[in-house]
């Protein structure tokens, strides 16, 4: 009666089984994204910062590389073009950008820009695009220089 049991028990196992072994899921091809980023023009020193990630299964480290382009916001006048690479691996999955905002003194509505993942090693880029926004320190209700919010009139 063991014997059968064993004998039954190992029948099931394989019955359950492809090929003899376990199913196993495959992995995901590695993406990388791209995300919004949102920054207040402040007098002085503003810097936009705008993540670039990866989903998925990283074997072999992810190069990319990026560039800005004007929107309503200007190249030279509102932000510094800027344009890179970077690196992303297993340990690292996330690399910042980091992009100079100019300020002025002119009362002007929210100004945009656009990010743009150029090229991708290793991984598709999936969402290659980015909306960076400036919101303007000089119209009413905003926050000042400092940091604190200041009521319009």
């Amino acid at each position: 009666m063991k014997q059968l049991l064993s004998f039954l028990i190992v029948i099931l196992f394989l019955a359950g089984c492809d090929n003899g072994g376990p199913d196993v899921e495959p992995t995901p091809d590695p993406e990388i994204n791209i995300r919004d980023g949102r920054v207040f023009e402040f007098a002085g020193n503003s810097v936009m910062q705008v993540e670039v990630f990866a989903t998925g299964t990283i074997e072999t480290p992810i190069n990319f590389t990026y560039e800005t382009d004007g929107g309503t916001a200007e190249p030279g006048v509102d932000f510094v073009s800027a344009s890179g690479s970077g690196t992303i691996d297993d340990a690292n999955r996330t690399v910042v950008i980091f992009i100079d905002i100019i300020d002025d003194d002119i009362n002007e509505v929210e100004e945009n820009f656009i990010i743009t993942l150029t090229s991708a090693e290793n991984a598709t880029i999936k969402d290659g695009d980015a909306v960076g926004v400036i919101q303007d320190n000089e119209a009413p209700n905003r926050f000042d220089s400092e940091g604190y919010w200041t009521p319009g009139t």
